[in-house]
């Protein structure tokens, strides 16, 4: 069906129905859509004719199954963090018709990463699964790498979905899936970005490499501030105080890894090129170093490889899952 054959009635209809009205009203504008691009730009189009025509009735008609929909063509054209925009949207939209845990929705599942996903697939979704094993792979490994640490807690994708994962699809801490998607979302650009060195051995610019290393820090900084045992008393407070508060818990034994201030960011790089501590304080500092430069400042006069945006990645992706592991 094309966008100009819209059935106004079809959709009113829809509106005051049940899930599978919206799938049924939704499905035949994009299921014969084979390019990914096609697939977003139509479904986006579709979705503002729907509201320009009755927004009471876009409010009301079930929209899982696009934004799911809308999420996986997102995941094959690498737009990671607008894929789990939809993807947690369809989760917002299921959150009234599903229930969670006893009868979860395909977005409820991929965002807990659930291993029932492929039993729950249908013939309009199957290409979901390879999807969720893709993203299941990369943050399994991503705990591969915090277990490796010295003195890390031993986790596994379980103990992270029971600590986090599924917490997060609770009113009580809702705010939490945008630190579930910027997780996620953080361990899935990495490999993205780290293929551009092959394309650009030393490209000109550094901006996807910064900003991708700044949103983890930003996301460890997030962590820590809405942790549910240990919050803050003021949300104004620095990353310094913050780790100096919690630096107990955090295993950080020795004062000068809080230390977080006075490094420019030539001054990290060269210092990750002789690193040998592997260590979660180790870890946690780095990621504060840069917190506190990439957070400021751009334009630095230095460039950034392979191999140092490889180890700053994983010492922030650690960094971030031992917070989860210690206060959550």
């Amino acid at each position: 069906m094309l966008l100009d054959q819209f059935d106004l009635y079809e959709y009113l209809h829809s509106a005051t129905g049940n899930p599978t009205d919206g799938n049924n009203f939704f499905i035949p504008y994009l299921i014969h859509l084979q390019n990914p691009w096609d697939i977003v730009s139509t479904g986006r189009q579709l979705l503002h004719k729907c509201y320009n025509a009755d927004p009471l009735a876009y409010n009301n008609i079930y929209k899982g199954w696009i934004y799911f929909y809308l999420g996986l063509a997102s995941f094959l054209l690498q737009d990671y963090e607008i894929a789990f925009f939809y993807i947690d949207n369809a989760v917002e939209n299921d959150l009234y018709k599903f229930d969670p845990v006893i009868n979860p929705s395909h977005a409820m599942r991929f965002i807990q990463l659930d291993s029932n996903l492929q039993e729950s697939i249908d013939g309009n979704l199957s290409e979901a699964f390879g999807f969720y094993k893709d993203v299941k792979a990369r943050i399994t490994n991503m705990i591969k790498v915090y277990n490796s640490r010295s003195k890390s807690d031993k986790i596994n994708l379980t103990i992270l979905r029971k600590k986090f994962l599924q917490p997060a699809m609770s009113t009580a801490h809702q705010n939490w899936r945008t630190l579930v998607t910027t997780l996620i979302s953080f361990q899935l650009e990495w490999d993205y970005r780290n293929e551009l060195f092959t394309i650009c051995p030393k490209p000109a610019t550094s901006e996807p490499y910064y900003l991708h290393l700044f949103k983890g820090c930003l996301l460890f900084e997030s962590l820590l501030k809405n942790n549910p045992n240990y919050p803050p008393k003021n949300m104004k407070s620095t990353l310094e105080d913050e780790l100096r508060r919690l630096q107990t818990k955090l295993g950080i034994h020795d004062k000068s890894k809080l230390n977080i201030g006075g490094q420019n960011l030539k001054q990290v790089i060269d210092k990750i090129d002789q690193e040998i501590d592997n260590s979660l304080p180790t870890s946690m500092q780095y990621t504060g170093w840069l917190r506190n430069t990439l957070g400021h400042n751009l334009g630095w006069r230095v460039s950034i490889n392979k191999f140092q945006y490889q180890r700053l990645f994983e010492m922030i992706a650690s960094s971030c899952i031992h917070v989860i592991v210690c206060l959550y």
